[in-house]
């Protein structure tokens, strides 16, 4: 283990980092030989962005950097991004909040914006808002892309048809969803369009999750979203989206879903969590929709670390799952630790793909 000459971070080694770099195009976003990519990157994500570079000089791909500046938060989509990414076959967009947690949360709006236009594509979009040097060099982004691209692509399939899904874990959750035929899950081990819905496919880098959601958002206020159908308790013992801060398991964020999706309780013993719910109340009353059930995720990378309290890592760890609460266009993730997860297929058999953080496939 050497210091970054960039950060000052320890690390593996400048070599492996750009291999690793090199090895996600290849087998995340499946690019070939002078592909064309866009790579934008906020105005803390210079020592990232170095240490990427020497793989981009020894790669076939035809690259552009683009900085997105000092001022923050970011309101606006950049003009210089709506124009390049109609020539090219894929953009990375890399945000490094560090010490600022509350860009994270005021810059929602942008973010979203952007996997709009990107999504509106045809192209590869890799999403990594919080990447830091730290989780490229020591953490999920050393996984290996192309083992997790085959876990996922084996977790996809025992998922196919699935219609009742039970959660349950050590500290309490228990947790049904029940999907419809065009509830698909998804994956950001691969990240190659088409999407589901869309013409552009965008994923998280570092990668590792395989994922269901609610197909329709909200679109007007007043108007009623498609939820996914759940009810019960999750108990988050990891991390929260959107909080750089790690949860205590003796003093977990308990969450009440009613019969219906919609949100009945929502309880932490910790003030640092609270806020989630003044996001919801400012969701709500612009929208005009209370917060549900959005999403139910599966974490696939054995490379990320548990419990550092940065959601895009934590939420990528083998041995956990997550489920999402929220309204309209955002939603805030709840991490459980060593889920069991229980699948009752529409043919009626079932199965655990999952027992106490263990996937059965693997």
């Amino acid at each position: 283990m050497v210091a970054c000459r960039y950060c000052g971070e320890a690390y593996l080694s400048e070599a492996r980092i750009q291999s690793k770099f090199l090895e996600a195009c290849k087998y995340n976003l499946q690019l070939s030989d002078n592909s064309r990519i866009l790579i934008f990157f906020d105005s803390t994500s210079d020592a990232i962005v170095k240490m990427i570079k020497p793989a981009i000089a020894q790669s076939h791909y035809r690259v552009e950097f683009l900085a997105l500046g000092s001022k923050r938060p970011y309101k606006t989509i950049p003009e210089e991004i709506t124009k390049k990414v109609k020539d090219v076959d894929a953009v990375i967009g890399v945000y490094n909040y560090g010490d600022h947690d509350d860009w994270s949360m005021s810059e929602l709006e942008f973010r979203m914006n952007i996997i709009d236009l990107m999504q509106n594509m045809p192209i590869r979009y890799a999403h990594a808002p919080g990447l830091s040097a730290d989780m490229l060099a020591n953490g999920s982004f050393q996984c290996d892309f192309k083992k997790i691209a085959e876990v996922a692509e084996a977790l996809l399939s025992e998922l196919d048809g699935a219609h009742l899904i039970h959660v349950t874990s050590p500290r309490g959750t228990d947790f049904h969803l029940k999907l419809t035929s065009r509830m698909k899950f998804e994956t950001d081990a691969v990240i190659v369009p088409p999407g589901v819905e869309t013409p552009g496919k965008t994923g998280n880098w570092p990668p590792g999750e395989v994922w269901v959601e609610s197909y329709e958002k909200v679109e007007r206020v007043g108007s009623v979203p498609v939820r996914i159908d759940s009810h019960g308790r999750i108990v988050s013992d990891i991390c929260v989206g959107g909080i750089a801060a790690t949860v205590d398991p003796k003093q977990p964020i308990t969450i009440v879903v009613k019969s219906d999706g919609w949100l009945e309780s929502y309880d932490s013993p910790d003030v640092r969590f609270k806020r989630v719910k003044d996001n919801w109340r400012a969701d709500a009353a612009k929208w005009k929709v209370q917060p549900y059930t959005q999403e139910l995720g599966i974490g696939l990378n054995d490379r990320a670390r548990i419990g550092t309290g940065n959601l895009l890592e934590d939420e990528k760890a083998r041995g956990t799952c997550h489920v999402a609460i929220g309204s309209y266009r955002s939603h805030t993730d709840f991490l459980i630790d060593r889920p069991t997860i229980k699948v009752t297929y529409m043919n009626g058999s079932a199965k655990a793909i999952m027992v106490d953080g263990k996937l059965q496939m693997v």
